[in-house]
């Protein structure tokens, strides 16, 4: 059985734990995605930094990355990096 559990849980079970540490866990929510931030754009993935940034909400993310994509060819993440900065 999985830790913190009597019997195999259900999905209900397991959100429920999950929404109970949640909050904790923030400080390290925010290290993994300032880690994967980092490696997206040093592997150049622009693909990768259009998911992040629209996950996260953040404009000025999109900003940067709108231009990165326009300056590199990849008119495709531009549009979808424009697009969810209006929407959002």
């Amino acid at each position: 059985m999985p830790p913190g559990f009597s019997s195999l849980p259900t999905v209900h079970d397991v959100s429920d734990v999950g929404l109970q540490t949640w909050p904790a866990r923030r400080p390290a929510r925010l290290h993994l995605l300032q880690v994967a931030e980092h490696c997206l754009k040093s592997a150049k993935d622009l693909s990768g930094l259009l998911l992040l940034y629209s996950a996260r909400g953040s404009a000025g993310g999109l900003a940067t990355l709108t231009s990165a994509a326009l300056e590199g060819g990849k008119n495709n993440v531009a549009f979808g990096a424009v697009t969810v900065k209006i929407q959002g």
